[in-house]
């Protein structure tokens, strides 16, 4: 005995669709905003250079929405003798305080290096993290500015250490 199949009238289907559409824009928010509110509600997104033991080193991105911002930053390097080795760092960054020509800001961060095993050297891993504060400000409307520091742990994988860490990002907002 075979299983009966259910079959679905084609206009059940563009009722559902219909009543899926109309739900969407019932929800969605549809309020008369000036063009200043408008561009304080979007995504920001930026690429860039980050120098930081905590937060990443390489190229990186950020993309912030409103006043939470979240970077990744990462150095892929390449050998044909050794292999390949990487730095890769996350954070969340934060406004604290917004003026119209500097911002004051706060971030937590971590990196992860690895390092591969050579001939003469073993596999190398080391895990940071850290927190802190700053300033955030913009350049000519389209260069943005990180300069951070705050403290960090170091190497917490092998040989914990915890001292100041610096962090530095210089963005092109598109």
């Amino acid at each position: 005995m075979r299983p009966k199949i259910i079959r679905f009238p084609r206009h059940n289907w563009i009722n559902f669709l219909s009543v899926l559409i109309f739900l969407t824009f019932l929800t969605s928010d549809v309020r008369g905003q000036d063009l200043n509110q408008q561009q304080k509600n979007r995504f920001i997104h930026e690429i860039g250079l980050r120098l930081g033991s905590t937060t990443g080193a390489g190229l990186s991105y950020c993309i912030w929405y409103k006043k939470v911002g979240f970077e990744l930053a990462f150095i892929p390097t390449f050998n044909s003798k050794v292999g390949s080795s990487s730095v890769i760092g996350a954070g969340i960054l934060t406004i604290l305080k917004e003026h119209e020509a500097i911002n004051l800001i706060g971030f937590i961060g971590s990196t992860y290096y690895r390092v591969p095993t050579t001939s003469t050297q073993a596999a190398y891993a080391e895990l940071n993290a850290g927190l802190g504060g700053g300033l955030y400000f913009t350049l000519l409307e389209v260069i943005s500015v990180q300069v951070l520091t705050g403290y960090g742990v170091f190497d917490v994988i092998d040989d914990f250490k915890a001292h100041i860490t610096m962090e530095l990002g210089l963005y092109y907002r598109l």
